[in-house]
């Protein structure tokens, strides 16, 4: 069998299943929708609603930055960079700065905490600080306000702390501020992945159309592609013969399609007896009499048997130049073809496998 009458029956195949593979298709659309919408919209904790669109207002400004160096009372320098957005981060802390700038901004760590942005290693929060390894230069970077000019405000009342000296772990350590607070963004993204920023949000947002959209032919093609799949292992499984990679062939053996809605029905008798042979076996499981009668008739096609098994050529003492395996969409078993088509190689003559469709 050739390339092309495989991808014909393939095709033949997805015409047959076409309604099945669609609805299969269509319903894994529906889940990926409907999954992506229960767990951006129903799969939320009481709270991380108001929080995200809280931070999404916040994440959305242009933080305040400082740069500054510590270096403790024997010269050294210190190095601890996280324990400063820890302790800045603390509630009794931000009550000093609300009441020393008038802004009330604890509500961002709070949204933090409601969508468990805690902080680790791995993400600092809307607060934090980064050390250079290189330099020991500190970047306490702000963006806890709701707008840039509060972040700045913020800053600078931070600032004001570092420099006052009444910070608990940093008691005869000398503060040196190298960069006033500015509104400006001082610690590129590429290499600090650990800073808050609008992407942060991202698992948190309510999809917008175009990702359903995106979703849903997602689901079509991987819904395509599954229920073919699936229908090509169920067709698989079925006894009865209907396409042409329901059973083996070998690549010597000749293989014809025949479509029985073809009103030339002599095209069926030339495939049978061309190229001419006086002793040719022809094996149907179904009866084919009523098919081969034209080519009966004529004299110098005698030699013609009819059978349904190759065992029943046992009996018969003329050796068939060649055997002929008349395959019948939805008739013919697959165990006889598999049975006939063994028998038919111990012959070693020429096989030709005609597929009636």
């Amino acid at each position: 069998m050739s390339l092309l009458t495989i991808l014909q029956e393939l095709w033949r195949f997805i015409k047959d299943y076409s309604l099945r593979i669609l609805l299969g298709a269509i319903a894994v659309a529906i889940l990926a929708v409907g999954g992506r919408y229960y767990l951006a919209n129903i799969y939320v904790e009481e709270g991380q609603e108001e929080a995200t669109h809280y931070l999404s207002e916040v994440y959305a400004q242009t933080p305040a930055s400082l740069e500054m160096i510590v270096t403790l009372e024997d010269g050294t320098v210190y190095t601890n960079s996280h324990i400063f957005d820890e302790y800045f981060s603390n509630a009794q802390v931000i009550k000093q700065v609300e009441e020393a700038t008038g802004i009330e901004f604890h509500q961002w760590r709070e949204s933090e905490i409601a969508l468990k942005l805690y902080k680790t290693s791995g993400f600092r929060g809307g607060l934090a600080s980064i050390r250079d390894s290189s330099s020991n230069i500190f970047t306490l970077r702000f963006l806890v306000g709701k707008t840039s000019e509060e972040n700045l405000a913020i800053a600078q009342a931070y600032a004001d702390i570092l420099t006052s000296g009444d910070i608990p772990f940093l008691r005869n350590s000398t503060i040196s501020i190298i960069t006033e607070p500015i509104s400006k963004e001082l610690l590129p993204f590429e290499i600090y992945e650990t800073l808050a920023n609008p992407e942060t949000l991202n698992p948190f947002k309510s999809p917008s159309t175009p990702s359903y959209i995106v979703y849903a032919i997602a689901g079509l093609i991987v819904g395509t592609i599954a229920t073919i799949g699936l229908s090509f292992l169920w067709r698989l499984s079925k006894k009865k013969i209907t396409y042409g990679f329901d059973y083996a062939w070998s690549v010597e053996d000749y293989h014809l399609l025949y479509q029985t809605d073809n009103d030339n029905t002599s095209t069926l008798q030339e495939f049978i007896r061309v190229p001419v042979k006086k002793n040719r076996v022809v094996l149907s499981q179904t009866s084919a009499e009523v098919i081969l009668q034209p080519v009966l008739v004529e004299e110098e096609y005698k030699g013609l048997l009819i059978l349904n098994t190759l065992q029943e050529l046992a009996e018969i003492e003329s050796r068939p130049e060649e055997i002929v395996i008349l395959v019948h969409s939805n008739h013919t078993d697959k165990v006889w073809y598999r049975e006939q088509a063994i028998l038919a190689g111990l012959y070693n003559v020429p096989i030709k496998i005609i597929h009636v469709i």
